[in-house]
């Protein structure tokens, strides 16, 4: 995804974050019935309960980095995989919005001629979280590397110049709100989410369509390691994609990555 398309789905993220903050501080008792639907997050919130084959496709995107530096660091924390998405989707405290929980390419609707308008679709994840759970997901899950690596700076200065902007209309201060020191200490702390998110959905991403469609089935419900072989598209060359290259900028290029099991 450019940097048109990129630029107008982190502003309407900031929106949506924007608008969750300002109900939740003017109308706390609306917020809360809302917030007591998605609090527990649908897929990550138990790490016993977390189906094992997203261990499995972890360990197959891995296993094909050529990168020692990455291929190590993300062998290291392969055993905390689990405990991490369950940490990372909780609510983070005194901070949380309401977030999308899967945003990238394919639930995600723009207006042209050119991109002028955007709409997310599918809120089935919907989840209370760090705002920077969403935005680390649709950067990993969907951004172009020559956007990312040429404008990640600038994407961030507009998602908070945003955020202040909804914020300010609602007659609130995003100081008092979200403050930037711990907008960007969210940034560090979860991003890891979309790091581990973009790993696991490889596997399936690169399947045939028919071998994709049960393979994310089991990533909801299946309760043993999975043991599923598909024909795959190799996944060496899809490292190479443009697809998944932000995964490696922004972990390891631009230094955003602080995980902590």
């Amino acid at each position: 995804m450019d940097f048109e398309h990129t630029s107008l789905v982190i502003r309407n993220l900031a929106k949506l974050h924007a608008l969750s903050f300002a109900l939740q501080k003017t109308h706390p008792e609306d917020f809360e019935l809302i917030r007591s639907l998605c609090a527990k997050d649908i897929q990550y919130a138990d790490p016993g309960s977390i189906p094992k084959c997203l261990i499995s496709y972890f360990k197959s995107s891995i296993n094909v980095i050529s990168n020692p530096v990455a291929k190590a660091k993300l062998e290291d924390i392969t055993p905390s995989i689990l405990a991490l998405l369950s940490k990372c989707s909780a609510p983070a405290p005194n901070y949380s919005t309401i977030c999308h929980g899967e945003c990238w390419n394919n639930n995600i609707l723009f207006k042209y001629q050119r991109p002028v308008d955007v709409l997310f679709v599918d809120f089935q994840l919907v989840r209370y979280a760090s705002p920077a759970t969403d935005i680390s997901y649709f950067l990993y899950m969907a951004t172009d590397p020559k956007t990312l690596s040429k404008h990640y700076h600038q994407l961030i200065d507009i998602y908070f110049g945003t955020l202040s902007a909804v914020l300010r209309q609602c007659d609130l201060n995003v100081e008092d709100v979200y403050p930037r020191s711990i907008f960007m200490k969210h940034l560090k702390d979860y991003s890891v989410l979309g790091l581990l998110e973009a790993l696991i959905s490889m596997k399936i991403i690169t399947a045939e369509a028919e071998d994709a469609l049960k393979m994310k089935s089991m990533k909801y419900h299946a309760e043993e390691p999975c043991q599923y072989e598909t024909q795959n598209q190799p996944l060496s060359a899809w490292l190479s994609n443009a697809k998944m290259q932000p995964v490696f900028l922004l972990s390891f290029h631009v230094g955003l990555i602080c995980i902590k099991a």
